[in-house]
C-alpha cells in the first residue's frame, strides 16, 4: 500500500495599497472568484455576494454549503471585530479586508483581525488587506504579507515606506489607473 502525500496549500497574504480609483477594488474582486470568501466591505464597493448588514445574520451563516461570497457591510465596528473571531473560528475561506487601515491602524490593530493575521494559515485562511495609505496601515499587516501589490501613489511618506520593501517611487507615481507594480516577499 503506498501513501499519497499531499502537502497543504500554503495561505498568502496580500497587500493592495493606491490611491482611491487607481483600480485596487477591481483587482481583488479578480482574485475572490476562486474560493470561499468573507469580504469587509464598510464602504460598499463590492456586488454579487450574499449580504449581512449585522453580525447577528452573519452568525447564522451555514458555511458548510461550499463556494460562498459573503460581503459584510455592517455599521457598528464591534460586529466587524467579531465577524474577524467568526472566520478564525470557521477557517478555509479567504478574507478580504477593504479599507483595511479602518480595523489596523499604525498603532492599533483588532485583537481578532490580528489573531487572523498571526495564525490564519493554520486555520487555512487565506487574506487580503486593502488600502489607500500604506504609511498607516499597521505593520504587522505588512511584516506578514506575502505580496505586496501597488497601484498609483503620489504621498511621499507613503514612496518612502514602499521603497523599503524595493519599490521605485518615480515608478509609482507613474502609473496609470488599474496598473500595478507586484513585489513577492517570499523571496
Amino acid at each position: 500500500m503506498r501513501i499519497l502525500f499531499i502537502p497543504k496549500k500554503e495561505n498568502r497574504i496580500i497587500v493592495i495599497l493606491g490611491k482611491k480609483g487607481a483600480g485596487k477594488s477591481f483587482y481583488a474582486n479578480q482574485l475572490v472568484k476562486k474560493e470561499p470568501a468573507v469580504i469587509i466591505d464598510p464602504l460598499n464597493e463590492y456586488r454579487g455576494g450574499i449580504y449581512f448588514f449585522n453580525y447577528e445574520e452573519f452568525e447564522k451563516f451555514d458555511f458548510a454549503i461550499g463556494v460562498f461570497k459573503i460581503i459584510l457591510k455592517f455599521k457598528d465596528d464591534e460586529d466587524y471585530s467579531s465577524a474577524f473571531a467568526k472566520v478564525f473560528e470557521v477557517g478555509n475561506c479567504l478574507l478580504l479586508v477593504e479599507e483595511a487601515d479602518l480595523f489596523a491602524q499604525s498603532q492599533n490593530i483588532d485583537s481578532n483581525l490580528r489573531k487572523i493575521l498571526r495564525y490564519g494559515r493554520h486555520r487555512n485562511i487565506d487574506q487580503i488587506y486593502i488600502s489607500r495609505r500604506p504609511y498607516e496601515l499597521n505593520r504587522l499587516v505588512t511584516a506578514m504579507a506575502d505580496e505586496i501589490v501597488v497601484f498609483r501613489i503620489n504621498e511621499q511618506r507613503d514612496l518612502e515606506f514602499l521603497q523599503k520593501y524595493g519599490f521605485n517611487p518615480d515608478e509609482i507615481r507613474s502609473l496609470s489607473n488599474y496598473q500595478h507594480i507586484k513585489k513577492d516577499l517570499t523571496t
